[in-house]
């Protein structure tokens, strides 16, 4: 996992409309 991935996986979880 790296650094932006794990910004983004825990964006994704605290902001569900983030998905897009």
């Amino acid at each position: 996992m790296n650094i932006p991935d794990i910004l983004q996986y825990m964006g994704l979880i605290e902001r569900p409309r983030a998905i897009r």
